[in-house]
């Protein structure tokens, strides 16, 4: 499980995790600051030019497998 602090504008990972191509089912987990109170939240993730979105639901956002579909990219995760 990766956690991801969101203040504001600022992101900081909390807890890393080791993720493979082919992965399906991994998750994020997302503890927002009261700015984000009655918001919509909605998690991005980006691996080469493969990028995705998906909805934050009770704070976690399940990783879509098309991200992790390729090895050798870095996965970035934006809010």
């Amino acid at each position: 499980m990766i956690l991801i602090d969101v203040s504001g504008a600022n992101v900081i990972v909390r807890k890393q995790d080791t993720l493979t191509s082919g992965m399906v089912g991994a998750a994020v987990v997302f503890r927002f600051d009261e700015d984000w109170n009655s918001l919509a939240k909605t998690a991005v993730f980006r691996a080469g030019k493969v990028i995705k979105d998906a909805i934050i639901v009770d704070s976690v956002a399940e990783i879509p497998h098309e991200v992790l579909a390729t090895h050798g990219y870095v996965l970035e995760i934006g809010v």
